[in-house]
């Protein structure tokens, strides 16, 4: 990697870790951000309101902050917001991710993408609705349950703390672009940036379906995991879907059918791993599941389409210009 790449991706890294643990003032020179990272802190602010105080601390309004699930959010939305065009982030090559992230979301609210999603939800309603969820939960807690499916759940569980996470996809992405001139850190590169699209088009709609669905955890309620929109905010696995992001992610860049079959089925980890711990219904842990396959299917497409089109520097008479290159 040349010098100045490797000055770019320094100087990323350095503002991110900068802006992640620190909320600027209003005094603070730094809040003079584009209108879309005002925006962007905006609708956390919101969405800190909306989400109960069990996700960051006693009161619903004592700041987003303060929760793993939160932080993670915040770190994810503080990664877009270099994406964005500001004298700050002059060097960094936000139109082209800016491009990418705009096709993702196009793919996943294709109407192919949402016709799977609506079947995946459709199929969890005969397990929500009837004794299904809670037929599998008294069998699995009763017959399968033990201290070595306690000890691997406790491993498996922390693939989808967002907390790590995050951080864990967003580091290999930035130090796989520092090494982008060896194989081992190309791949790293790929897997991060490819993981954090994936949260980003995948989590929003995660959350709302959460609260949409409105379903509750085993022994939470008496209505156990039948939907109640906007009652409850258990309808979906967060764990499960989060769990499931990196592995299929990984799962999605190779073509080694023994590899991808393998990085599939670690995929499920952590959704097993919230049924072992009664803390989700077998329907809730699925839609995270789908819901992580589909955000990563939609990065996939984009992928593909971009591997074919190529953004290259073009001299002119008067300048240096922009050119695509399409290659077939």
């Amino acid at each position: 990697m040349d010098r100045y790449n490797r000055r770019r991706w320094t100087s990323v890294w350095r503002r991110l870790l900068a802006r992640v643990d620190s909320r600027p003032t209003r005094t603070d020179a730094s809040r003079k951000k584009t209108l879309g990272g005002r925006s962007l802190e905006t609708a956390l602010d919101l969405l800190g309101c909306l989400m109960p105080g069990k996700y960051y601390g006693a009161s619903a309004h004592a700041g987003l902050a303060q929760a793993p699930i939160a932080r993670g959010i915040r770190l994810l939305c503080t990664l877009f917001s270099l994406l964005l065009p500001s004298q700050a982030n002059a060097e960094f090559p936000w139109l082209e991710y800016r491009s990418k992230i705009v096709e993702d979301h196009s793919n996943f609210y294709a109407g192919s993408s949402l016709a799977v999603m609506a079947v995946g939800f459709a199929g969890a309603v005969p397990l929500a609705y009837t004794d299904a969820d809670r037929g599998i939960r008294n069998w699995y807690q009763d017959d399968i349950r033990s201290r070595g499916t306690d000890n691997f759940a406790l491993f498996s569980k922390q693939f989808g703390e967002g907390y790590y996470l995050v951080p864990v996809i967003a580091t290999a992405w930035i130090a796989g672009n520092l090494t982008a001139d060896t194989l081992p850190g190309s791949v790293l590169a790929e897997w991060g940036e490819n993981g954090l699209r994936s949260l980003m088009v995948g989590a929003p709609p995660m959350l709302f379906a959460q609260l949409a669905t409105g379903g509750s955890r085993p022994g939470e309620t008496e209505h156990n995991s039948a939907w109640r929109p906007f009652q409850d905010d258990n309808g979906v696995s967060g764990h499960s879907f989060m769990g499931a992001i990196p592995f299929i992610t990984a799962a999605k860049m190779t073509d080694d059918p023994l590899g991808k079959a393998g990085l599939y089925f670690c995929s499920t980890w952590t959704g097993w791993s919230r049924i072992n711990d009664n803390q989700h219904y077998t329907s809730q842990v699925l839609l995270g599941w789908m819901m992580a396959y589909m955000a990563c299917t939609a990065v996939d497409r984009t992928n593909t389409t971009f591997r074919n089109y190529q953004v290259v520097p073009l001299p002119m008479d008067d300048g240096l210009g922009m050119g695509v290159l399409y290659q077939y």
